[in-house]
């Protein structure tokens, strides 16, 4: 029997929970808007224009809810998103540059020399290509599957764009699924215009750029989540579920390390379920979080064992990760004691420089101790300066779709663009704002969706270097949180509020 004083401790646990994610999404939103507004006063004009739009969002409701309820809205939504990215690929006509190109450079670089005579770990002996995707194999394997691609159908980037926007079309048709199996047609639509609406990421699609692949799987693994959590009572069927979930993170996780905060993520909702009211039982929770550790530890193990020695062989070198060459850009410090991710740029220099990079990256891993160790009184200013560029830059998309076939920026395309972008950061605060009012619903749905968003955010904060557009790889679980939390506000009640469970009787 649960005792008053259990029930209490829960109610504290629970408000404890909104209070933290409530005040986290209201610094970084009003930080973006107010540094927006502060750099561009044009900018106040348009945040009072959004904000009367959303006023007529809500009081004329019912409108739109016909609107996204249209028999044909889904295919006419995915149609449209489509057809601005190809817009925007084929008037622009971005030129790849940076991590973006090294691919594409790569295959031309093998063909001219025929590949690489022999292996190697000298660093005396590798070129830039090898030191490269030796050190980032996120970025080697993504490398293998473009090239794969080009054997197909010839080496062209346009091939990766077009892969980009089936990979988008894709995520939709999740996203709509994960939504109207617990929802209406309605928000499920409106959650599929919203993801491929969205200004930035219509822009990100022109980029070669792993990151659709990682969305899309996270996407999946979030599917595959509310489908064990429907079957939870059923052991067999759950573990199966977590089965899946683990395949579709580790797969995401090959372009994007990130299978240890959704770990953290998976535990974290088990306690909140259970805190909330969640009937699942302190045992079969239990296993239930040993076997996603369990499956999860197990399948990337797996996938390393199976695709480093395909890249060591393709690169003709060690594959070896820099690891804490990405903790160090998450600490530097220019000489006035500012965040600068630049400084960290010595430490890649002085491990290219080594014997071997294993060397190299042994050095490094002795100097991460030093910097933070040196830099731990700066901790406040530098997580708040990385969460400035994680949540205030939203210029990135259109600074590195602006380059020429050169390789030099076109400062006019970029120009006609840098208008709309303090719109843009405007507008996904406004979006932070609203997701607090999703837990309002306490359903296992936006319990994941809230800790996987905030986890990683987190993450990224307090963990290692950044770039704004790291924000994207979880824009699902924030589209979630956002049509939840404006569901509540209008008071459509679009969305079940009774547990997943008894809708499982149900059916």
């Amino acid at each position: 029997m649960v005792t008053k004083n259990l029930l209490s401790l829960k109610k504290l646990l629970w408000t404890l929970y909104i209070g933290i994610f409530t005040l986290f999404c209201l610094a970084t939103a009003f930080d973006g808007i107010r540094n927006t507004v502060m750099a561009n006063k044009n900018d106040l004009f348009s945040l009072m224009l959004l904000l009367i739009g959303i006023f007529f969002i809500v009081k004329y409701r019912e409108v739109f809810k016909k609107v996204f309820d249209f028999a044909y809205a889904l295919p006419i939504v995915i149609i449209l998103g489509v057809l601005l990215r190809l817009l925007y690929f084929f008037v622009t006509d971005p030129a790849q540059v940076s991590d973006f190109s090294q691919a594409d450079l790569f295959w031309h670089h093998l063909q001219e020399t025929g590949g690489y005579d022999h292996y190697t770990v000298s660093v005396s002996e590798l070129d830039n290509f090898q030191k490269y995707y030796s050190l980032y194999p996120a970025w080697g394997y993504y490398m293998l599957l473009m090239h794969g691609i080009y054997r197909l159908f010839g080496a062209n980037p346009t091939s990766m764009v077009f892969l980009n926007i089936i990979l988008d079309v894709i995520t939709a048709m999740v996203i709509y699924r994960m939504i109207r199996r617990n929802a209406s047609s309605c928000l499920a639509v409106a959650s599929v215009f919203i993801f491929l609406l969205w200004p930035q990421y219509v822009i990100w699609a022109s980029v070669t750029s792993p990151d659709h692949i990682v969305i899309l799987f996270l996407s999946l693994s979030a599917d595959i989540y509310f489908l064990y959590d429907n079957n939870r009572n059923n052991k067999k069927t759950a573990l199966k579920y977590i089965l899946l979930f683990a395949v579709c993170l580790n797969i995401a996780s090959i372009f994007k390390p990130i299978y240890y905060y959704i770990i953290v993520a998976f535990i974290c909702a088990e306690i909140l379920i259970s805190i909330t009211g969640g009937k699942v039982g302190l045992k079969k929770s239990f296993l239930y979080c040993i076997s996603s550790i369990a499956f999860i530890l197990a399948f990337a193990f797996l996938f390393s064992s199976i695709l480093k020695p395909i890249l060591s062989s393709y690169i003709k070198t060690d594959v070896q990760q820099a690891t804490p060459y990405y903790i160090l850009w998450g600490y530097s410090v220019d000489n006035n004691g500012l965040y600068d991710p630049n400084y960290a740029a010595k430490y890649i220099e002085e491990c290219e420089s080594s014997e071997t990079l294993a060397i190299g990256l042994e050095k490094i891993r002795g100097s991460v101790k030093d910097v933070i160790k040196n830099n731990f009184h700066l901790i406040p200013k530098i997580w708040h300066r990385k969460a400035y560029l994680l949540f205030y830059s939203d210029n990135w998309p259109a600074y590195w779709t602006s380059f020429n076939s050169d390789g030099l920026l076109n400062e006019e395309k970029y120009s006609m663009q840098a208008p709309w972008t303090g719109l843009w950061t405007i507008l996904n605060s406004i979006m932070i704002l609203i997701m607090p009012f999703s837990l309002k619903d306490k359903n296992p749905v936006v319990i994941f969706s809230s800790l996987s968003w905030m986890g990683y955010m987190l993450f990224l904060i307090v963990g290692a270097g950044i770039q704004p557009r790291y924000r994207v790889i979880v824009i699902v679980f924030q589209i979630i949180l956002g049509v939840c939390g404006i569901n509540n506000i209008s008071k459509i009640k679009f969305i079940h509020v009774k547990s997943f469970h008894s809708e499982v009787k149900k059916r």
